[in-house]
């Protein structure tokens, strides 16, 4: 192959591995919801292994949208500022800085509060 089809099919094997790892997380944040309607349902306060269950999946999500961010502004530093496809590559590299920002407040939120709830 192509030296270019090369690097591109390598970041789609990459990519592939980041969609399972955020389904991977998306199973263990819909146990957790399950367990949390439980205990809910039985009056029982949640317990802090539910807590580190969210906060394993979401540092999941955090390593994936790391990732994403990375390529992303690897994108973003390859095209001229001047280039249409830049604002395009800038909004997706804002958006996903933005996700990863959203999971490392939501993992400070986790670790510092006593109360659980989600």
């Amino acid at each position: 192959m192509n030296n270019i089809f090369d690097d591109k099919y390598k970041v789609l094997i990459i990519e592939d591995w980041l969609n399972v790892l955020f389904i991977i997380s998306s199973i263990i944040d819909l146990d957790a919801n399950y367990k949390l309607k439980n205990e809910y349902d039985t009056n029982v306060i949640p317990s802090n292994d539910l807590r580190n269950e969210y906060i394993i999946a979401d540092y999941i999500n955090l390593f994936v949208f790391y990732v994403y961010t990375l390529r992303n502004y690897n994108n973003l530093k390859k095209l001229d500022k001047e280039d249409i496809e830049y604002q395009y590559a800038y909004n997706r590299y804002l958006g996903s800085l933005l996700i990863v920002i959203g999971f490392i407040l939501e993992i400070d939120y986790y670790y510092k509060t006593t109360t659980f709830t989600k």
